[in-house]
């Protein structure tokens, strides 16, 4: 953290209650990166609950991006250049932070909540993708959270708590609803909101947290049901305690430094592969998921949004119409079937979700699908994985998207796509009304192509 005196740091200036952050002025939006909420997770505190950093005297600098979670670098994926999307490598152990774009001079303003996608093992909440920029700009204070991923997030460890992952995103949300009317937010009108592993961990926090906690929830390309099992979870626990050499035991992983868990991925992938999987779709692209654990998950989200929850919290919910297209067209992947690959990961625990909200006639569910194909590789990744990203962010702009390898391809999308699912969303984090009907009043499946 830094120890530098205010005057040493300029900026606008923010007293959290852990200490004061220094920011900086972007036109007329105000932007605060990598506010620590929880404790660095090193050593065996990787595998620990997440608890509050001590407090700081001096004012911290929050002008510049934190460092993120330790990743496999997936930046190049076949030939398609996803830099944009997950980031470029930022080694550092004070990963457990939040970054917030706030619209300057305001306050009682609504709550973007985000959190990042990444198949649990990658991503971050600075990457270019996911700039809140716009979103200040709509008068919305929007919130980056990181948590922690890979084995020290997810890995189900015999005598560590499960879901380390989830409970850091808890820490995270509870640090927001303390400190956002600080920075210009209500923190009676939160939106919850995720794409991908952020969809399905947002999902999971709706339904582990206390009622009313937050007042909407959007699901990017997530799923209702995407917890594995413990036999699910134990067997890639075996798989790369085998790998590594060591017995599954709290002991042993914690003596494993973060690197070695990184290098060991993709074999831990080839082996899970070889065993055909863990008996969820999910482990078709990753090892890792929340797993159904008593203390922190009960069961899967789909089953467990009881009618308060529904009633309290509005859904923004759907999915890409070629999903799978980013994993068949980049990179064998088991099974090879694009369409089923999408449906059995995504598109079938995203319909139970929205069917397990919409069945409250007084609750408020909005469902959409992204059909707008990109060109890329040849015209063949369509509406895949991600492609709805830079849209929601207004960020489609950015050149390092468009291209032959960028995520967008060569060819300009229609120029309204993004002022529609931009407004879209502000809207929906503002009153929860897009612009058609919920599913209770009749509404479509919102296509946006």
């Amino acid at each position: 953290m830094s120890d530098a005196t205010t005057a040493a740091v300029p900026g606008p200036l923010v007293g959290t209650d852990l200490g004061p952050v220094a920011g900086r002025r972007q036109g007329a939006v105000l932007r605060f990166s990598g506010i620590p909420y929880a404790k660095v997770p090193a050593g065996a505190d990787r595998f620990a609950l997440p608890v509050p950093p001590q407090p700081w005297d001096r004012v911290f600098d929050a002008r510049h991006d934190g460092p993120r979670a330790p990743a496999p670098d997936r930046r190049q994926l076949g030939p398609l250049d996803l830099t944009p999307v997950v980031g470029t490598p930022a080694p550092g152990a004070d990963y457990l932070t939040a970054t917030l774009w706030a619209p300057e001079g305001r306050s009682g303003c609504p709550v973007l909540v985000f959190l990042h996608g990444g198949g649990f093992v990658s991503g971050g909440a600075t990457t270019p993708v996911h700039d809140g920029t716009a979103f200040a700009r709509d008068g919305i204070v929007a919130v980056g959270l990181q948590y922690r991923i890979g084995v020290p997030g997810w890995l189900h460890v015999p005598g560590a708590p499960a879901n380390r992952g989830l409970l850091d995103a808890a820490a995270g949300l509870e640090w927001v609803r303390r400190n956002i009317a600080r920075f210009g937010g209500d923190p009676g009108n939160i939106t919850l909101a995720g794409q991908s592993a952020g969809a399905m961990l947002a999902t999971a926090l709706l339904v582990t947290t206390p009622p009313g906690s937050v007042r909407g929830l959007i699901s990017q390309s997530g799923s209702g049901t995407a917890a594995f099992s413990p036999a699910q979870a134990g067997l890639v626990t075996g798989l790369l305690a085998g790998l590594l050499g060591i017995p599954a035991d709290l002991a042993a992983f914690c003596s494993v430094k973060d690197e070695e868990f990184v290098e060991a991925y993709p074999a831990l992938m080839g082996a899970l592969a070889a065993h055909g999987g863990n008996g969820h779709p999910l482990s078709a692209i990753t090892a890792f998921a929340p797993v159904i654990d008593q203390a922190t998950l009960p069961g899967q989200p789909a089953d467990l949004l009881d009618s308060v929850r529904a009633r309290q919290t509005a859904l923004l919910i759907g999915t890409n119409s070629d999903e799978g297209n980013l994993y068949t067209e980049t990179a064998p992947v088991p099974g090879g079937d694009a369409v089923a690959l999408g449906h059995g990961i995504f598109g079938d625990g995203t319909s139970r979700l929205a069917r397990a909200h919409a069945c409250h006639r007084d609750a408020r569910t909005y469902r959409y699908e992204f059909r707008w194909r990109s060109g890329a590789i040849d015209g063949r990744l369509g509406a895949a994985h991600c492609t709805e990203l830079p849209f929601v962010f207004r960020t489609e702009q950015r050149p390092d998207l468009s291209g032959p390898h960028g995520l967008l391809g060569p060819a300009q999308p229609p120029p309204d796509l993004a002022d529609r699912m931009h407004r879209d969303w502000a809207a929906f984090i503002t009153d929860h009304q897009p612009s058609w009907p919920s599913a209770q009043e009749g509404g479509p499946v919102h296509a946006y192509e």
